[in-house]
């Protein structure tokens, strides 16, 4: 009696245990397939705005003017706040201004920027151009030194650079340009030379700073690491190699 009783038990145990068994499996494959459709949606959205796939902060950091730069760019640039793993970090960076009508404070007045690569194609309207990569070129061809026939044998200047950025970018005004004859050259040596450019491992990339509506939109140079070489790209390419496989298994089992 008591060993039917146990074999009874044992097998109504039975049915729950492999009830909890095909929960398990089918628990298993959803996680896999939910890793597999996160991992895809990462893999299209590194690059959806941007060609060049920068890792940039989605939220918000600090931006501090910590002064005026003196022929080497408009301003040098303090991020504060900066998440660990991004393509910047804490520390001072190269500034240029991008829309002189409206107002930068300094020093240590704070403002909190987001932050988005010169290359993006959904920048915000007031850092909108098609001739970012005119002044991404000029900014590199400026610090290799590649300009100074421009001005005819004269190095060129900071405030030259900045004046010709803000031609590029919508503003007519010479802004005080000390040269007006070696901004037109300027401006012919670039437009010849930054038709398709894209800066290359090592050169630097213009990240754009907007500081809200009120405030001026600022970007700086940060040095450019190609997608292909990019330690979090090949990480993500890796897990879905990894994953694919599991993936297709899972269809194949379903339509059987």
């Amino acid at each position: 009696m008591w060993s039917g009783l146990f074999r009874a038990a044992v097998s109504e145990n039975e049915v729950p245990i492999k009830v909890k068994e095909e929960e398990c499996k089918k628990m298993k494959n959803t996680k896999i397939l939910f890793a597999v459709f996160a991992l895809l949606y990462a893999a299209s959205t590194v690059s959806a705005y941007d060609p060049l796939g920068l890792n940039l902060p989605n939220g918000t950091v600090t931006l501090v003017v910590a002064g005026m730069a003196t022929d080497t760019a408009m301003m040098y640039i303090n991020l504060e706040n900066v998440p660990e793993g991004y393509a910047v970090s804490n520390g001072q960076y190269l500034g240029w201004c991008v829309n002189p009508d409206k107002p930068l404070y300094y020093p240590n007045y704070l403002y909190y920027a987001r932050l988005y690569s010169s290359y993006d194609t959904e920048l915000p309207e007031t850092a909108r151009s098609v001739n970012w990569n005119k002044i991404n070129y000029m900014v590199n061809a400026y610090r290799k030194g590649e300009l100074a026939d421009a001005c005819y044998g004269l190095p060129v200047r900071d405030d030259e650079i900045q004046t010709l950025m803000w031609k590029y970018l919508g503003y007519d005004k010479n802004w005080g340009a000390p040269s007006p004859n070696c901004l037109g050259t300027l401006e012919t040596v670039v437009d010849e030379n930054s038709a398709s450019y894209v800066p290359g491992e090592g050169d630097s990339v213009g990240v754009i700073c907007d500081n809200g509506n009120d405030w001026q939109v600022v970007f700086i140079e940060i040095a450019y690491k190609p997608i292909a070489t990019a330690p979090e790209v090949a990480g993500l390419a890796m897990a879905i190699a990894m994953v694919a496989p599991a993936f297709g298994y899972l269809l194949v089992k379903k339509r059987k």
